[in-house]
Formats: C-alpha cells, sequence, structure tokens
C-alpha cells in the first residue's frame, strides 16, 4: 500500500485561536491540525477581520489582486504553536469588520 498525500484547503470564516464564536472555530482548528500531523498538505484559509491585523502584519504577502473598490491580499503564516499555514484573505471592503 502505497502512502499518498492529499492536498486540502480548509475555509472556515473563524479558526481558534485566532477568531472564535462558537464551535465552528474549534473544529476548523483540530480538524486540520489531525490531517496535518497525518502528513497530509493542508493550508486554512480566513477572512483576515479586523482583529486580527496584528496577525496579518507579521504574515507574508504571497498574492495581491485588484478586486471591486480595493485590493485583495494573500498573506500567509501558521498557526500559533504549529508549523500548521493559514492563509488570510484581505479584502477590506469584503471583511473590515470585528469577525468576532
Amino acid at each position: 500500500m502505497t502512502n499518498l498525500q492529499s492536498k486540502i484547503l480548509f475555509a472556515s470564516s473563524e479558526v481558534y485561536p485566532l477568531i472564535k464564536t462558537g464551535g465552528l472555530a474549534d473544529v476548523s482548528q483540530a480538524l486540520p491540525q489531525a490531517l496535518h500531523e497525518l502528513k497530509q498538505d493542508v493550508r486554512v484559509i480566513m477572512p483576515a477581520y479586523r482583529a486580527l491585523k496584528k496577525f496579518v502584519k507579521q504574515s507574508k504577502l504571497i498574492a495581491s489582486k485588484s478586486f471591486l473598490e480595493g485590493e485583495v491580499n494573500l498573506y500567509e503564516n501558521t498557526f500559533p504553536d504549529s508549523d500548521l499555514i493559514i492563509w488570510l484573505v484581505d479584502c477590506p471592503p469584503l471583511f473590515d469588520r470585528e469577525g468576532g
């Protein structure tokens, strides 16, 4: 039997410990982390809400595109205390709100 690695993009509006309003944030952190520990190629993508701006400033810009009335920037970082990659979509016309 071969060990196949999947490429998984996990999209969520909230992910613990960055933004949490309910149980979705817990699952959105635990499931990708468990898959990552099973050696799967996992990325988590979520909006860069206003509460995440400090985290975004510590992130690496990996893509930028004009959209609507502004820019859409995609930032890459890892979760605190983990090497699991998270992508933050920074688009103020869509996500400039608290988010939590």
